[in-house]
């Protein structure tokens, strides 16, 4: 991933900390470094190998396939939508960070039903990207930008 993803992932899931622990995790998963996380990223050249992957695998690969459904905007939204069933909080956590990354109003009413989700840090991180849409999404830029969050989760 470029330093510029990072940053802006970063910014989406609520802070830089969070998000440095998990990639150290995955890198630990799937060693030696960055290179083979980006060359898995690669791989998933279109959007339904990307909606495939996010859906199926082990959740390293889940968690890599919903970061990249955030690169295909709108036509990401539904397997956006079922990643947030998702068995994994870290899955849930990116999957509604990046439903507020497609700017859709119509995100809303389906991030509210996940706002009591069991999992403390993915009721954050849905309040936030509720927070966010109220606040931007009918004027959503046309920059890839994320919402920076207000405080560091952890």
């Amino acid at each position: 991933m470029s330093r510029k993803t990072d940053r802006n992932l970063s910014r989406s899931l609520g802070g830089g900390d969070s998000l440095r622990r998990l990639r150290k995790a995955v890198q630990q998963v799937l060693k030696p470094s960055d290179d083979k996380i980006t060359e898995m990223l690669e791989q998933i050249t279109s959007i339904q190998a990307t909606k495939d992957a996010a859906l199926t695998g082990d959740e390293d690969t889940r968690l890599l396939a919903v970061c990249r459904l955030g690169e295909w905007g709108k036509d990401a939204f539904e397997s956006l939508d079922i990643a947030l069933n998702d068995e994994s909080p870290y899955v849930r956590i990116v999957a509604a960070g990046m439903l507020a990354y497609t700017r859709r109003l119509d995100a809303i009413p389906i991030l509210e039903i996940y706002s009591s989700d069991n999992t403390e840090s993915v009721r954050e991180t849905v309040s936030y990207a509720l927070g966010w849409l109220h606040k931007y999404g009918e004027e959503a830029p046309d920059s890839p930008y994320i919402p920076v969050s207000r405080e560091n989760p952890t």
